[in-house]
């Protein structure tokens, strides 16, 4: 038999046997839609939902774990710009934040571009951050600028004080403001805190 037809009936034998376990994959997956939605309170596929639609506990093994305050099954992203006080622009061009708040965790992404009026810049948040007692605590996170209209090759800096819902906003990591009050301004980047 020639080479090159042993090869292609090797490739046909392999193809049908990924074929047939994709097939009996996607049979147990079937089988496993067809299985009644949960009750509020009854375990299913190894969690637990309450009647908020959060996810109270998990099962690791046979052990039966609980999630301090619940996870939201799903979240989604929830536009916060409107409701943020913003210091240091006297107009936009660009207002967008958002936010995703899964259990304690905040996650914010946001993009201030417009008119400089301060050197500060600063926006409140939707969530109180987290207080240590037994710290003082801060969330530092890196940030693209942009000051008096020239985009930055270092990196701002964007902090978020224990107890508090503002985050402040740094030309460079050096400290809060630093920013030309005329000009364009903008900061634009991602962070995430725990809330209280």
């Amino acid at each position: 038999m020639p080479e090159d037809l042993e090869q292609k009936i090797k490739e046909q034998r392999l193809f049908g046997e990924e074929l047939q376990r994709q097939i009996k994959e996607l049979r147990k997956e079937i089988e496993r839609l067809k299985q009644p939605m949960p009750e509020i309170g009854k375990p299913y596929q190894d969690k637990v939902l309450n009647t908020d639609g959060k996810l109270t506990h998990l099962y690791l093994g046979n052990e039966l774990l609980p999630i301090a305050g619940g996870i939201e099954e799903e979240v989604s992203w929830t536009d916060y710009a409107a409701s943020s006080t913003i210091t240091g622009w006297s107009s936009f061009t660009t207002k967008i934040i958002y936010y995703k708040k899964i259990g304690n965790l905040v996650f914010v992404s946001f993009y201030l571009a417009g008119v400089s009026n301060s050197a500060n810049a600063y926006f409140t948040l939707p969530y109180t951050a987290f207080d240590d007692p037994n710290n003082s605590l801060s969330f530092y996170f890196a940030t693209i600028v942009q000051d008096n209209g020239t985009w930055q090759t270092t990196p701002g800096r964007v902090r978020i004080p224990e107890s508090t819902n503002t985050s402040y906003c740094g030309l460079n990591f050096s400290g809060d403001g630093g920013f030309t009050a005329s000009g364009t301004k903008a900061i634009v980047g991602t962070l995430w805190y725990e809330a209280q």
